[in-house]
């Protein structure tokens, strides 16, 4: 620990730089050899953009539908899904 307490700023940055290009690449064939991985991706590639943000702003806000009804309309205007 106190190698890095003594270490500039701009070397830390060099360590992380270089540990990230060290790390990088086996992190990078485990995730594309991963099947639990990879099935999670598709499901994320083919979420509509604007409902996924949608709901993490709802989430991040706690907000509800009802909330939100007077800028989306009723339930039965509205899919979440």
């Amino acid at each position: 620990m106190s190698v890095i307490s003594n270490t500039p700023a701009n070397d830390l940055t060099t360590l992380a730089e270089r540990a990230v290009r060290l790390l990088g690449k086996p992190f990078e064939e485990w995730e594309s050899n991963d099947p639990e991985l990879q099935e999670f991706e598709a499901r994320i590639d083919a979420l509509d953009s604007g409902i996924a943000t949608l709901k993490v702003l709802m989430d991040q806000y706690q907000l509800k539908l009802h909330d939100l009804k007077d800028e989306l309309g009723g339930k039965s205007n509205v899919s979440m899904e």
